[in-house]
């Protein structure tokens, strides 16, 4: 059975520590037209997944904050490490007529999070778009 929780990401929610307890295959769905919560909301949830896989960065206010030549080169060169793990772990790809999708799995394909951003569906009526229910079935394995 598939259990669909609803997260709220508020900038006061932690949800970097949520991310790191959760232990099962996670869809996350936003429209480009929730005109309630913007959908770069969601992006920062998926972000927050992947990151525990990244180098980590430090501090960036305290990096930049009278930030040597030497900081700054090291700063740019971990961004640059992270930019390129980030594009060998995440799986990104266009479904025609719906949106855009970017999943990754770092440990196992049973644990795999996916971010499905739509052009439309609203707030409240995301998950009544054909297209989101179709991927739903295909990730969760929920037909035939």
């Amino acid at each position: 059975m598939v259990r669909v929780i609803p997260i709220l990401v508020l900038p006061t929610h932690n949800s970097d520590a949520f991310s790191q307890e959760l232990n099962v295959p996670l869809l996350i769905v936003h429209a480009e037209n929730d005109w309630d919560i913007p959908h770069s909301h969601s992006q920062t949830l998926f972000d927050a997944f992947l990151d525990q896989h990244l180098p980590p960065l430090p501090g960036i206010a305290a990096a930049m904050a009278g930030a040597s030549d030497e900081i700054m080169e090291k700063m740019d060169s971990l961004s640059k490490e992270r930019r390129a793990l980030r594009r060998d772990l995440v799986m990104a790809s266009e479904i025609p007529r719906l949106g855009r999708v970017e999943v990754f799995s770092k440990d196992r394909s049973d644990k795999k999070v996916a971010f499905l951003r739509t052009r439309w569906g609203g707030h409240s009526r995301i998950g009544l778009v054909e297209g989101v229910q179709d991927y739903m079935a295909e990730m969760f394995k929920m037909g035939s």
